[in-house]
C-alpha cells in the first residue's frame, strides 16, 4: 500500500540515489509523517516531522510556506502529546508562514488547529475569530456548508460559542448570588 511505497522511497534516498534532491526527500518524509499521524502513531511521527521541519528550513529557508506546512503537522502531533502551549506557538508560526501564499487547505487546517487550542484554554473570543477565518478560507477554496470539513469546523465553532455562553452565564449567576445574598444548595451567599 501507500506506507510501503513511502518507505521504499525513503530507503532509495538513504541509499544515495536522492542526493541533491533534499526538497523531494523532505516531501517524502513529510508524507510519511502525515500517514503515521493519521494512524495515531504520534511517537513515530514526531521525530520524522521534526526532521522535515529542519530540512525544509535548511533547504528552502526559514520563512518558506512549506516550513509552515510541516510545522502545522508537527503542531498537531505535539498537541496530541499534551504539549498545548508548544503546539499553539507552532500553529501561530505555521499560519504566519502559510499566509504569505495563496489560500490553501494546509492554512485552513492550521487555523482550525489553532482555534481548537484557543478554545481548550478558554480563550473563546480568539477561538471564535480563528474559526471564522478558517471558515472564510474554506469558502475561498470553494467548499460550501454541506462539505464534511466545513461541517466539522462549524460544529466545533458552535461548541466553542456554547461553552463561552455557559461560562458567561455561570459568571453572571455567581455575581448575582453574591450581590443579592441568594441561597444555593442550602448555603447563603453573602457579599464580601
Amino acid at each position: 500500500g501507500g506506507e510501503a511505497a513511502l518507505l521504499q522511497a525513503l530507503r532509495v534516498y538513504e541509499g544515495g540515489a536522492g542526493q541533491g534532491h533534499e526538497a523531494d526527500w523532505a516531501t517524502a518524509m513529510h508524507n510519511y509523517s502525515v500517514l503515521l499521524r493519521r494512524q495515531g502513531k504520534w511517537k513515530e511521527a514526531d521525530p520524522i516531522c521534526r526532521s522535515v521541519v529542519e530540512m525544509r528550513k535548511r533547504v528552502l529557508g526559514e520563512q518558506h510556506s512549506q516550513v509552515g506546512e510541516a510545522l502545522s503537522i508537527l503542531a498537531g502531533i505535539t498537541q496530541k502529546k499534551g504539549r498545548n502551549a508548544e503546539a499553539e506557538s507552532m500553529y501561530r508560526t505555521a499560519v504566519t508562514l502559510m499566509e504569505k501564499q495563496p489560500p490553501g487547505e494546509d492554512l485552513a487546517y492550521a487555523l482550525r488547529g489553532l482555534a481548537r487550542l484557543q478554545a481548550r484554554k478558554r480563550d473563546f473570543q480568539a477561538a471564535q475569530e480563528t474559526y471564522t477565518r478558517c471558515l472564510q478560507m474554506w469558502e475561498v477554496l470553494g467548499l460550501r456548508q454541506k462539505h464534511p470539513v466545513v461541517q466539522v469546523t462549524l460544529l466545533e465553532m458552535a461548541e466553542t460559542m456554547k461553552l463561552h455562553m455557559e461560562s458567561d452565564n455561570a459568571s453572571a449567576a455567581s455575581q448575582l448570588k453574591v450581590k443579592y445574598g441568594m441561597r444555593s444548595a442550602g448555603k447563603v451567599w453573602k457579599a464580601p
